[in-house]
């Protein structure tokens, strides 16, 4: 963040749009945000940035600049002096800086708010503004030192990173047409057909973005849909597509041939799918919305498809960096998990013997992940395991050893990897004569 380019303009709008998101949270702040710049098309690019920028900021360490502002953070006031805390806190300006963006009483509110309560005096889940429960959870799961590792990783921006349309053209063209343009973008180390933007300066009314070139796809999210065994011609279902990024990768590994189905229980998403398809060039995709993941319409798929692609509903905890207002609603993790597990179980029902079928999440909780396969696992003995690692590195895909867990699945974290949190394990259906992926291989 930038502080010259910041004026109390920008402080009004962020806290307009955080009382918008704070004030109800059904609807994503991506979403909110673009309602609120449509709405208000007097903004030009670099002043929708900087709003972007503080209202983000706040959402990522609300916790801890509520705890440190106390009462001065209710009310419609407290929606400006969040924003003018985040600057206190990340710019270090001093109160008198403070007063070139809100009136002397307010500055003076934050200041003395903020030195009343230092940082270091609060517990460990409040400084790194993370709810209670997840908090506990993680260092359960990875130990305190690491979970505060993680914890500062999500306290910034995720990268921009893209995922070139192999249908269309290779990484080689779109980086030397973007490098043309001056957009600094470079190779990801491990990823294939991947590109990692240095800064966020908006890439989609380039000709390359245009002509289908490329998505915006988190690499974490590529090395997920990297992860499912496909080919030319085969039949695969991606079973929770949404709007379609992994659609669209796969479309792409199939080399746009064979049958590839995309089901979502919103048909909102679904139908966002429909230009990107366009643009990408991409013809092999059927778009089915369906009522749950038990809809009658699933029938006529039990035991044909080659693969399916399970990217369940979950937390979103894994990508906190990129939407942060995601760590502030009731996970519901109850009703979650059962979810969870009912999909993975009709998704299953759907592969032949000697298909594959992968479940992923963007979660970093064990209760989301782990524990899901194996309750999964216990009751559909004809699945087995394969090695996520040995799988990825048949396609180009060189990770290291810190993003496969001892049961083989695949476990990004955004602070050990630079890529958003996701957890996905590869199953195979087994049957006699097919060749399963070994680890020797």
């Amino acid at each position: 963040m930038i502080t010259e380019m910041i004026r109390s303009g920008h402080v009004i709008r962020a806290a307009e749009l955080l009382a918008q998101i704070l004030g109800d949270t059904r609807m994503p702040a991506d979403a909110r945000m673009d309602t609120y710049f449509r709405a208000h098309k007097e903004m030009g690019k670099r002043d929708r940035g900087v709003v972007a920028e503080l209202t983000y900021g706040v959402l990522r360490q609300l916790r801890l600049i509520d705890a440190r502002l106390g009462d001065f953070s209710q009310g419609w006031p407290g929606y400006q002096r969040r924003v003018g805390a985040l600057l206190m806190m990340q710019q270090g300006l001093s109160q008198r800086a403070l007063l070139a963006y809100m009136d002397e009483t307010m500055a003076k509110e934050i200041a003395e708010s903020l030195r009343a309560t230092p940082t270091n005096s609060l517990p460990l889940a409040v400084r790194y503004s993370l709810p209670d429960d997840v908090w506990d959870a993680w260092v359960a799961q990875w130990g305190e030192e690491s979970t505060i590792a993680l914890a500062q990783s999500l306290l910034s921006p995720a990268s921009a990173d893209i995922r070139i349309n192999t249908i269309k053209t290779n990484t080689a063209s779109v980086q030397a047409a973007l490098t043309k343009l001056s957009f600094e973008v470079a190779p990801i180390d491990g990823v294939p057909n991947a590109l990692r933007q240095k800064g966020r300066s908006p890439l989609f009314r380039t000709d390359a973005f245009q002509n289908g070139g490329f998505e915006m796809q988190d690499a974490g999210s590529q090395v997920v849909g990297a992860l499912l065994p496909v080919s030319t011609g085969q039949k695969v279902i991606d079973f929770c597509a949404g709007a379609g990024g992994k659609t669209l990768q796969l479309a792409a590994a199939m080399g746009n041939k064979g049958s590839l189905t995309a089901c979502d229980v919103s048909e909102h998403r679904l139908d966002r799918m429909r230009p990107r398809l366009a643009r990408a060039g991409v013809d092999n995709v059927r778009i089915m919305p369906i009522a749950s993941e038990t809809d009658a319409k699933l029938k006529k798929f039990k035991g044909t498809q080659d693969a399916v692609l399970v990217d369940a509903p979950c937390s979103g905890s894994g990508t906190w960096r990129r939407s942060p207002d995601m760590k502030w609603r009731d996970l519901g993790l109850e009703n979650l998990n059962k979810t969870q597990l009912s999909v993975l179980t009709s998704a299953a029902r759907l592969v032949r013997d000697g298909g594959y079928i992968v479940y992923a999440t963007c979660s970093l909780l064990d209760a989301e992940n782990e524990a899901i396969v194996q309750a999964f696992l216990a009751t559909n003995n004809q699945f087995t395991r394969l090695p996520a690692q040995a799988a990825l590195a048949q396609k180009g895909y060189n990770l290291p050893d810190s993003a496969f867990t001892e049961a083989g699945a695949l476990a990004l974290r955004p602070d050990l990897h630079g890529m958003d949190g996701f957890y996905a394990v590869l199953l195979q259906k087994v049957a006699v004569d097919v060749d399963i992926i070994s680890e020797k291989e």
